[in-house]
Parts: structure tokens; sequence; C-alpha cells
């Protein structure tokens, strides 16, 4: 336990506070009685101390009254206002601890021949308790014999070199070895950690690491806030960077990993020291994203965004970062815009997957988005920002490849480059459900190319599937792509109602057998298979019955068992209308004609006279019949 300091300067005793390593200046002790620090960086005389440092504290006329740390009184140093040490007080540390943090021996001089050498107890510790060496030293050349024996306690002491992400370096960080610490080395191995982070890993060779700062860019020295961290062991060290921090500059947490727990640091908001933060051990993740945020402007859109508000925040957790929002739709596809005032967009999420591959530079404060099809379920497969633009390397992945070449859109008005890309991954046909060719009986497939498609055109696979009740049906698909269908259509006959913005797996045409043809007169039902959602299935029958179509309500699974019904209502509701449809025809006889016949009722009707009628009222029949068509 530290001992409470109390003063022992005075007019003639001086306090010396070995944790003084500042050699640029003097300081004073507390009797405002000045002490000069000396600095050998490397001690070259004896060349045994070579891998040590040394500090002298002077203080002139003055006698030696006390020797303290940081405030605390040291134990076991017997200096006091009754003694007589007037020379200076010099102490050595390892040449890597750059916080100048475990003071390995505290040298006392009493005449030129007399010194005593004190050295910590626990020298892993930050105890004030110190031990008297009793070397038989009469010269400095001679600790050569001793320091070492004190310094091979310490080889656990490391400074952890953040630019290394491969290979291995020594205890002080370098890729040579200390003369102190010849033997301690460090492995590295960098790994991806939840795609958009990297995980380096530093793990010693022998043993546990004990951390006294780490090494940065430049060299810079990254002490911890507390200086006390290196009394605990650790099995492992984990720094973990950005992806698009492709130089290590800024590393955004460290963890240190025990047998018993993980301790994680940030950088304080000047990177100047490591600072504990608890929060990474129950969400790392989030604790990443939101140094990320901070310390490289990696801010993160929304790409599946295609509708809603003007503005949006940042996705990042606690990232009050405004996100402006604008959405062009065009007939296949919509164009969105992204964009931050005075910061950069360096991150992308479909909802809430993270997207590889996109290599966003600092500044980039506008992105475009294309997705297909236009409308609320449009997927983003295009990205374009400064002279870049990236694809969609597949409708089921969240990685991202460069367009290069000459598919490359020179601008975001350039539609049939851009719409070229889409259909690439997501195509854009028309479907003809008339197509039967060839298609008689059950499970015969066959293909016809795309009717809307310019250049090489996407085949369309079709197969019949027969249904008990006298009915069939012929599945249309991409050569199982997804696929959207701008237009569905019966030969030259588009089918009116049908939407085409979703993304589908197939088209399905039902149709009543009624002989060995099938007309638009027999089409009954047109189904809908989404690629996914909630609503997988979409149906249209004809809206009363008639040429237009419409969505059957509250259907949105499978028919399954209850297909051959539901085709069976249908039909009925066709058929009826076919039968109105008629009589509205024949109710459109002109007038004499009606009154002609109307003059036979009750008797009966010779093939005779309905000729010699048919005959005197012709021209009238004709001019009728041509008008109500």
């Amino acid at each position: 336990m530290t001992e409470t300091r109390t003063l022992t300067c005075s007019k003639r005793y001086v306090d010396v506070n070995i944790s003084k390593t500042d050699a640029s200046r003097n300081y004073t002790d507390d009797c405002h009685n000045n002490i000069n620090v000396s600095l050998e960086a490397s001690i070259k005389n004896p060349a045994g101390l070579k891998g040590y440092k040394r500090y002298t504290h002077t203080f002139g006329s003055y006698y030696l009254g006390g020797i303290n740390y940081n405030g605390a009184r040291q134990v076991g140093i017997p200096v006091s206002l009754n003694t007589y040490y007037n020379k200076n007080v010099i102490v050595y540390y390892l040449g890597y601890d750059d916080g100048n943090l475990v003071p390995l021996l505290v040298k006392l001089t009493k005449s030129s021949t007399n010194y005593e050498y004190y050295t910590r107890i626990n020298p892993l510790s930050t105890s004030d308790q110190w031990t008297d060496q009793n070397f038989s030293v009469d010269q400095e050349s001679k600790l050569t014999e001793k320091l070492p024996g004190i310094s091979s306690q310490l080889t656990e002491l490391v400074v952890l070199n953040l630019t290394k992400t491969s290979e291995s370096y020594y205890a002080n960080g370098e890729d040579k070895a200390p003369d102190a610490n010849k033997d301690t080395q460090i492995t590295v191995e960098g790994s991806e950690y939840e795609k958009v982070y990297k995980e380096v890993i530093h793990t010693p060779r022998r043993s546990q690491i004990r951390l006294l700062s780490t090494k940065g860019a430049n060299s810079k020295n990254i002490p911890f806030e507390d200086s006390n961290v290196y009394t605990t062991p650790y099995n492992s060290a984990h720094v973990y960077f950005w992806e698009g921090d492709s130089g290590h500059i800024k590393p955004l947490l460290l963890g240190l990993e025990s047998s018993e727990s993980h301790t994680y640091f940030k950088l304080t908001k000047d990177c100047s020291k490591w600072e504990i933060n608890n929060s990474a051990i129950s969400d790392l993740k989030g604790e990443l994203d939101k140094q990320n945020c901070y310390k490289n402007k990696a801010h993160v859109i929304d790409i599946s965004k295609n509708s809603g508000t003007s503005s949006y925040q940042c996705l990042t957790t606690g990232c009050t970062v405004s996100i402006t929002f604008v959405n062009h739709p065009y007939t296949y596809y919509s164009r969105t815009l992204h964009s931050v005032f005075d910061d950069s967009i360096r991150r992308f999420k479909n909802k809430e997957a993270e997207q590889t591959g996109i290599n966003s530079p600092e500044g980039t404060n506008q992105v475009y988005v294309f997705l297909s099809p236009s409308g609320s379920n449009g997927i983003p497969l295009l990205i374009h920002y400064s002279s870049s633009w990236y694809q969609r390397t597949s409708l089921d992945l969240a990685e991202w490849t460069e367009v290069q070449g000459p598919d490359k859109p020179g601008s975001v008005f350039e539609q049939t480059k851009i719409l070229t890309l889409l259909k690439a991954k997501l195509p854009i046909v028309t479907i003809n459900v008339g197509y039967t060719n060839g298609l008689s009986r059950n499970g015969d497939p066959g293909t016809y190319p795309d009717p809307s498609g310019d250049g090489e055109k996407e085949q369309i696979k079709v197969e019949r599937e027969d249904i008990n009740g006298g009915f069939v049906s012929f599945i249309h698909s991409v050569q199982d792509k997804p696929f959207v269908a701008r237009d569905v259509k019966y030969n030259t006959t588009f089918l009116q109602g049908i939407s085409s913005s979703f993304i589908l797996n197939s088209v399905t045409a039902y149709y009543s057998v009624q002989g060995s043809d099938l007309s638009l007169d027999d089409l009954l039902m047109i189904g809908l298979e989404k690629r996914n959602g909630p609503n997988k299935y979409s149906y249209y029958g004809r809206r009363n019955g008639g040429s237009n179509w419409t969505t059957i309500p509250r259907q949105t699974e499978k028919l399954g068992s209850l297909l051959t019904t539901k085709l069976g209502q249908l039909k009925d509701q066709v058929y009826a209308e076919k039968n109105k449809s008629s009589q509205g025809k024949a109710s459109g006889l002109p007038p004499a004609v009606k009154n002609a016949l109307a003059g036979t009722a009750g008797t009966l009707i010779t093939v005779g006279t309905v000729v010699g009628l048919v005959k005197k009222f012709w021209g009238t029949i004709v001019t009728t019949l041509i008008t109500s068509m």
C-alpha cells in the first residue's frame, strides 16, 4: 500500500522525484529547491549497459532528504534529514520504456567509490517498497553483471506496434530487438471482422505481455491514460481498423485479452492517450461504428431507401449527421441521391446488411444509387459517386465490383448504359402468355426470346403443367433467374392492369381447355411468384370477367389445393360475361326486325319466314352490326 507522503525537504535537504524525466528543464520540490535532471537515452559507456537509459538528478550543495515517485514517498531507501547524501540520484530504465513507468534501479552516491543500489521488491508492480541490493559495485561498469538479472524479470514488458499487420516484431515495437530484451517476440495476424473492419491480433510467442505503451504512425508513442496497465498480464492484444484505412493510420479500438476478461481502450479526442472504453465489452461492433464515424468520417447511408422523407440520419447509432435524400423515378428504375454537407459518405448498408467492395474516399459527399424496378420494391444494383461506378455482383450478395471499360456510363443521365447494367443483374422482359407452341403434353418445356429485348435477348423458359378439372397452366421464367415483367401480353394483346413493379421468379398463365387450341378467351388467371417477401404470390383475374385484369383480393399465398376451385369460379365468370355480351349483340337488332319477329310470336316460324325477313331487312341488319362492332 502506498504510504502518504511526508515532506523531508528543508532549506538544506531536497526531495527528489524520480518520476521527473523531462531533461529539458529543472523541477522544484515542495520547499522550492531546484533539482536538475539529465538524460543519457542510450548508455554507451560502459558498453554492457547498452539497451538501458539513465536519469541523473543533481541538487547542487543540498543534501538528499527523501525520494518519491509521483508524490508518493518510496520506502526502504534510507534517506532522511539525518543522512548526508549530497552527490546525486541516478535512476535506470529500460531503453524502450518511453513513459518511464518501471524504474529498475536507483543508485545513491555517497562518495566517489561508495554507491548504494536499490530495486523495487516487485518490479512489475507499482509498489513503493524498495530493497537494498547490497551490490559490491564500486564502478558503473560492474553493473553490466547486475542489471540484466533485474531486467530478466521484465521480459513481458512490450511496446505494441500499431502499424504492424503481419509477421512479427520485438519487445521495443521494432523489427530489431532491443539489447536489454532480445528474446521477446510478438507475432501479428490480421483477419476480417464484421465484413467492414480489420482485426489485427498481437500474440507473444512465449508467456504473456504487459503493455508499456503503443507505437503508431511515424513511430509516435501513445501511452495509456492509466499508467498502471503494465501491471496486468495479457494473452493477446487486438487492434481494430476500418477496412478503408489501408495505411492503418487510425486505430479505432484496442482490446486486451486475458484468461479472465477483455479490456477495451479508445483514443482520446486528441489521440494522445488510450482511455478505457467499457461500452465495447457489450457492443464491440457498435463502438467500432461510432469511432469510425468520428475518426474516419465514415458515415453510413441506406442504399435501399427509395421513398419517404427528404433526409435521415447516418445509420450509426448515436451519430447526428444528416443525410439529404432525393428520389428520381424512371420507367424501369429509380435514381436516388444521398448527400451530406461538409462530411463524407464512406460506408453503405442495404437496410441492415453491410455492403463491401465499394471504395469511397474521404470527401465523398454525394452518392447516386440506382434501384430496379422503379417503385417501393426496387433493390439497389448500381452505385455512382465522383467518376466511379460500382455494380452489385449478385442479387443475393452484399458484394460490389467496379465497372470498367466501355460499359461504364459517362453520367447519371446516360440511360441506355445504365439500363444495360441494371438488366445484366435483373432482366426486364415482356412475358408472352400466348406462347404455347409445341407444348401439347404435361411437362413439355420450351423457350422463346424476350419479345421486348434489343441486341442479345433473354431466353424465356416455358413449361406446361396440366391441372385436374379441364385446366392447364404455362409457367414462364427467365432461365431460373429473377426478373421484372415490364409487360404481360397474349401474342399482340397486352394485358392491362398487371403490375410491373415486382421482382419475380415466374409468371404463370392458367387456361380453361375447351378444345385442341387455346385462345385469349380461355385465359382465366395470371399468377406472379415474387422473389421474396411475406406476400410472395399475386393473382390476377379479369375484371368482372371482361378484358381488364385486376388483383384477386386476399390471395397472397400459393393456391395449392384451392387452385381448381378458383379456376372454376373464374371460368364461370368469364363465360357468364361472354353470354351477356352475346345477348347484348342480339338485343342490338333493328326495331323493324324485332317487330317482325315479335309478330310471329305464338306461331311456328318456318325457314321460309326467317329467310324472307332476312332478305327484307338485310341492309338494316348489316348497318346495325357494323355500327355495334
